[in-house]
């Protein structure tokens, strides 16, 4: 019996060709560190669907196999292969100007009101972000075409909630994981609300950036990119103005 398994989310180990200047060590990126964790995370349940696809093929055989294989966990839709041993996306040989002056061509003041008055105090509840968080996302969800502020500020109260569902649990008053209650609550899977809360940590302190006609899967693979150009003071204060 064949059940055509698709193991193309392997990464390949063989021999990599490096430069002097690749052999460097250097820490890895936040948005690898968060792709590297969605790929452990997405086999370490690839292996519980296996252990569970054993079991029920022994105990009710391969006709109820064949229908539980169809559910199995979907992989990543970054390969490990693409990040790490490919370096040919269009914005790797961008400069730090060439990038600025990109970002600038797709400024825009259209903006979405219902996004226009979200805040956050120190001072704010769990409670309280919880609830802004299902309201942001409901919003997000009816919009067509939301706009990037919507998502920046959808990811920056994912960020607030993060914090506050540890406290929660180290009082006793929650249980399981902030991931968890995000997929039982919010319908968001936990992989979308990382790319959310790491595209809002860059881009949250800087509203010009709010304004980018660009889609927040653009904006999540340019990071390193805009990360570089905030670096530079000029181009820093160019994006902190409000408009």
């Amino acid at each position: 019996m064949s059940l055509d398994w698709d193991d193309s989310y392997d990464f390949d180990m063989s021999p990599i060709e490096t430069t002097e200047s690749s052999t460097q060590t250097s820490p890895i990126s936040e948005e690898e560190e968060l792709l590297l964790k969605e790929h452990i995370q997405f086999h370490s349940e690839m292996k519980d669907f296996l252990e569970r696809a054993l079991l029920k093929g022994q105990n009710e055989g391969v006709l109820a196999l064949r229908v539980f294989i169809k559910n199995k966990p979907k992989k990543p839709k970054t390969s490990l292969n693409r990040l790490f041993l490919e370096d040919n996306s269009p914005q790797n040989d961008e400069t730090e100007s060439s990038t600025h002056e990109y970002l600038k061509t797709k400024l825009t003041q259209e903006s979405l009101p219902i996004f226009s008055s979200l805040s956050l105090s120190d001072s704010e509840s769990w409670n309280t972000v919880s609830e802004k968080i299902k309201n942001t996302n409901q919003r997000c969800q009816r919009g067509s075409g939301v706009c990037l502020s919507g998502h920046i500020q959808l990811g920056h109260l994912l960020e607030a909630g993060a914090k506050l569902y540890r406290d929660e649990k180290l009082l006793g008053r929650a249980e399981g994981t902030f991931d968890e209650w995000i997929r039982k609550n919010v319908q968001m899977s936990s992989r979308h609300a990382r790319k959310l809360r790491a595209v809002a940590r860059v881009i949250q302190p800087f509203p010009r950036l709010h304004n980018l006609a660009l889609s927040l899967t653009e904006v999540y693979q340019r990071l390193p990119s805009i990360r570089r150009v905030l670096e530079i003071q000029e181009y820093k204060e160019f994006w902190s103005l409000a408009s």
